[in-house]
This record gives C-alpha cells, structure tokens and sequence, in this order.
C-alpha cells in the first residue's frame, strides 16, 4: 500500500511539472498569436477605411468586398420562426 502511495505521488508530480512546461509553451505561443492579431487587425483596420474612402456614400458597392452571407442567414426568408409551445406531458 505504501508503495502504491509513493508511485502515486511520484508519477502526479511527474506529471505537474508536465503540465506546468506545456502551460509555459502555451504562454509563449500566446504571446506570438497576440503580437501577430495586432499587425493582422491594423492592416484590416487600414483596407476597411481605403475602400470606405473609394465609395463614399456606395454602401452596396462597399458591401462587394466583404462577403456577409454567413452572417445574415439563408435568405430565403426574414422573419424569424415563431417558436411551438411544447405539448404537455400526460398524466
């Protein structure tokens, strides 16, 4: 029994200081994505504005470059669907 306690205890620690390089790695990894999403949202942030400035007033030539189909759903109607009520169960 004894033993088994101090396998236990051996392989736990084993695996902390495992996790705690993975979770410094992340860190790092992290920090790299941050530093990158900057330089990506500036640059977005800079096409916006120049085709904004090209088609001032155009919002429907505006909207040829930014494909927002994903968002606004099927199309295929624009009302939404009035929810059923649920059917009681029977007693």
């Amino acid at each position: 029994m004894q033993n088994d306690a101090e396998n236990f205890l051996t392989d736990f620690k084993a695996a902390r200081k495992a996790q705690l390089k993975k979770i410094g790695k992340v860190s790092a990894q992290k920090s790299t994505t941050s530093t990158t999403r900057d330089g990506i949202e500036n640059e977005l942030m800079k096409n916006v504005h120049l085709i904004a400035s090209m088609f001032i007033g155009d919002v429907e030539r505006c909207m040829d470059f930014f494909d927002q189909s994903f968002v606004r759903g099927s199309g295929k109607d624009d009302e939404e669907e009035t929810p059923t009520e649920p059917t009681k169960p029977v007693a």
